[in-house]
C-alpha cells in the first residue's frame, strides 16, 4: 500500500517502450489500411477494364456482322422484349 503522499513513478525505460509499441501499432494500422486501399483501387480498376476491352470487342463483332448482311436484319433474340442494363 501506498502512503498519502507517495506517488508511484514508472521508469523511463517502461515508458519509451511503451511508446514504441503504440508507434508500432500506429505503423502497422497505417500500412494496413494503405495495402487494403490499393488493393480494393486495383480490382475496380481490373475489373473495369476487362469490361469496357468486353463491351469494345462484342460492338466490333456486331459492326462485322452489319457490314456482310447489309439487306437483311438477323435478330439473335427472336423470342420476346428484353432489357438492358
Amino acid at each position: 500500500m501506498r502512503a498519502a503522499g507517495e506517488t508511484t513513478n514508472t521508469a523511463p525505460e517502461d515508458n519509451q517502450t511503451e511508446q514504441e509499441d503504440n508507434n508500432k501499432g500506429r505503423l502497422r494500422l497505417i500500412i494496413v489500411s494503405v495495402g487494403l486501399a490499393a488493393l480494393i483501387i486495383t480490382v475496380v480498376t481490373v475489373n473495369i477494364w476487362t469490361r469496357a476491352k468486353g463491351s469494345k470487342a462484342q460492338t466490333e463483332e456486331n459492326m462485322e456482322q452489319i457490314d456482310e448482311d447489309e439487306d437483311e436484319v438477323d435478330y439473335e433474340n427472336d423470342g420476346g422484349a428484353s432489357a438492358s442494363v
